[in-house]
């Protein structure tokens, strides 16, 4: 329910400048992506008081839908929605991953020629993971907050398609949680590559 308030809240910030911008254009979209990263894990046995740290290598898949809009000439607003379809952590800790994630992003365009542009973003958002237990059979659940920036090129195939490539460096941090009697911290950092494409109107 949480993220569902924040999407609306960002989807009611993007449609407010629409009188300002009425003549720029709107676009839908879809990215790919394949990122790799380490996990930092750290947590507290409440019980024991045993602690325990380790780093976890990432590795996963994702698919990106998007709706932006161009808030001036050469600037965008975007929202997304981001869920993994395939992820791995190197270790013997947990298994099964599974992110999803709803953000908002600002590109900045840099004309190259009449059809390609540099582009630059930022962004940020809300997510969750979950993830099992290997042996405990525990199932885990983090809420997290991400930031992320970026450069990638964009190719205007046709007057309402273009395609677009890039990477992002994203930083991710749990929310500190109490679960199954361990309090747990864990931050992530990833580079994430990525193909896309809009349909402009």
């Amino acid at each position: 329910m949480k993220k569902i308030t924040i999407a609306g809240l960002l989807a009611l910030s993007l449609v407010s400048s629409v009188s300002a911008t009425e003549n720029k254009d709107f676009y839908i979209g879809a990215d790919i992506s394949s990122s790799q990263g380490t996990m930092d894990y750290d947590d507290l046995h409440l019980s024991s008081g045993a602690t325990d740290s380790f780093d976890l290598d990432t590795e996963y898949t994702a698919v990106r839908a998007k709706i932006g809009m161009f808030i001036f000439e050469d600037t965008r607003a975007q929202l997304v929605y981001s869920k993994s379809t395939e992820a791995d952590l190197d270790n013997n800790y947990f298994k099964d991953p599974e992110y999803e994630e709803y953000g908002l992003d600002i590109i900045q365009e840099f004309d190259i020629t009449p059809s390609t542009a540099f582009l630059v973003s930022v962004g940020g958002g809300v997510g969750t993971l979950e993830m099992t237990g290997i042996g405990s059979g525990y199932n885990y659940e983090f809420d997290y907050k991400y930031a992320k920036a970026g450069v990638g090129v964009s190719y205007q195939v046709i007057e309402n398609v273009e395609l677009l490539v890039g990477a992002d460096y994203n930083y991710r941090s749990m929310d500190d949680t109490t679960q199954n009697d361990f309090e747990i911290e864990i931050e992530e950092t990833f580079v994430q590559g990525y193909f896309g494409v809009n349909f402009l109107f």
